[in-house]
């Protein structure tokens, strides 16, 4: 285990830090650092595929795994490089306010910002290596059951995502919330199933011994999305942006899908 912790643990910090620093190289030649937003995914992939080839375990285990996280990764940076490209050349309005806030030190704040992207992706990867060492040959209940929360969890977020590109594309919405199919349930019903795929991949895991500490990769999603990056800015935006967002804050749960709270 402890040999096997090490190569981990090599591989992750030799690796992410420097596709990173080049990454960030680009952007801040570019001056356009949103760029991040697709890549870490594939970074992400690149991880469990490194994974799979330096781990030892059961070759089955490795397939299904790096097509899952492939298949995961390849959905959702193709929908953040297709929502990029309908801001190029302006930043994704998150990445402009923080340049606008950091003022001179953008360039710096921005290295530090996507080299903690890169430690979140390892901290992300963690249940991968774990359920690759899995010292049986045979599948246990719970990697089924982490399968099936996988794909409703990746079927939940593509169909969030696909309501809200629609309900976006039609001009009479414009200053309106999408209150219908998920969004009714869940402020962010995207975000819920996103930390869910993170949940299916810990589940896979459990079984597998010193499984603990891949609690690590659902809980720094889950508070990436409610403190950090996700959930915090676009309420913000929606809030001085939308004369509707106060009545649906009101009766819609902000993350866990729930009924509607219906009005006295």
């Amino acid at each position: 285990m402890a040999e096997v912790l090490f190569m981990a643990i090599t591989l992750a910090l030799t690796f992410v830090p420097q596709v990173l620093a080049i990454t960030w190289s680009i952007s801040a030649w570019k001056n356009y650092y949103s760029l991040i937003d697709g890549l870490w995914p594939i970074l992400v992939a690149m991880l469990a595929a490194g994974y799979a080839l330096l781990v030892p375990g059961y070759g089955f285990r490795k397939v299904i795994l790096v097509l899952m996280v492939g298949l995961w990764a390849g959905r959702l940076s193709t929908h953040l490089f297709l929502r990029l490209k309908g801001y190029y050349p302006k930043e994704d309005p998150r990445y402009e306010r923080l340049k606008t806030l950091w003022g001179k030190s953008a360039e710096r704040n921005f290295f530090i910002f996507f080299q903690l992207q890169g430690l979140a992706s390892v901290l992300l990867a963690i249940p991968f290596w774990i359920y690759i060492m899995h010292p049986s040959q045979t599948m246990h209940w719970t990697e089924y059951l982490g399968i099936l929360i996988f794909f409703l969890a990746l079927a939940g977020e593509t169909i969030a995502d696909e309501q809200l590109r629609r309900f976006k594309s039609e001009p009479k919405n414009k200053g309106r919330t999408l209150q219908t199919g998920l969004w009714k349930y869940s402020r962010h019903p995207n975000y819920f199933f996103e930390w869910l795929v993170w949940v299916a991949f810990t589940t896979m895991a459990i079984s597998a011994p010193r499984s603990g500490i891949a609690i690590f990769a659902p809980a720094v999603m889950l508070l990436a999305l409610l403190r950090w990056t996700g959930v915090p800015a676009n309420e913000k935006r929606a809030e001085s942006s939308r004369e509707d967002y106060e009545d649906y804050r009101s009766k819609t749960n902000v993350f866990f899908p729930w009924i509607p709270k219906q009005r006295a």
